[in-house]
């Protein structure tokens, strides 16, 4: 199947799709599960200078360091805001890739790999795990408008999304788990490719 989404970037499409590919081999993931998560963070644009009302940026909202700062750390390099916000899509994939690979082992379903991005301190916990600061700014995932987020309000939301915004034909890859992904893995052989989930 065509890359989930592919028909979504306009620019720099076909490049884009290539290093969406080697990125994702990199971290052991399913490209797919990247591009449906990088649609909903980027307001279904693909646009490496989306930004939201907090200041964050990009295909998978980088956030400045805190409130007021105009920089985001990765693996201990700062990056200007402003020099993400003018990053090309494909250029931008690079710095996806260096924040995501610090969660390498850590993602074996699409929930670990949005929860790398959205709150890591939500990666791996149980569904009634809930995180004050994380909830402040994402209550759109508040199921019982209570003011606090869950791991499983999130994986609920993300599911119904998968559901409404996601061709049938590419739901196995989000709903089979382990079966489907290492089958990806394997099928695609990838120079790297590697998991501890396999």
């Amino acid at each position: 199947m065509e890359l989930l989404f592919k028909n979504k970037v306009t620019d720099n499409r076909e490049e884009f799709a290539e290093k969406m590919e080697t990125i994702s081999a990199k971290l052991g993931t399913i490209p797919d599960w990247l591009m449906f998560l990088m649609d909903f963070e980027s307001a279904e644009t693909f646009s490496a200078s989306e930004e939201n009302p907090f200041g964050c940026i990009g295909l998978i909202q980088f956030c400045p360091d805190f409130s007021g700062a105009d920089y985001k750390t990765i693996n201990g390099v700062q990056y200007k805001m402003s020099v993400i916000k003018s990053m090309s899509n494909v250029e931008q994939l690079t710095l996806v890739y260096e924040y995501l690979k610090l969660f390498k082992g850590d993602i074996q379903e699409y929930y670990d790999l949005y929860f790398a991005i959205l709150c890591p301190d939500m990666l791996g916990k149980p569904d009634d795990y809930s995180n004050a600061g994380c909830s402040r700014n994402n209550l759109v995932f508040d199921m019982n408008s209570n003011k606090s987020v869950t791991v499983g309000e999130v994986k609920k939301f993300l599911d119904e999304r998968v559901k409404n915004k996601v061709p049938p034909s590419y739901w196995n890859l989000f709903f089979k788990k382990k079966e489907i992904f290492c089958k990806s893995i394997r099928e695609k052989s990838f120079s790297g490719a590697e998991s501890s989930f396999c």
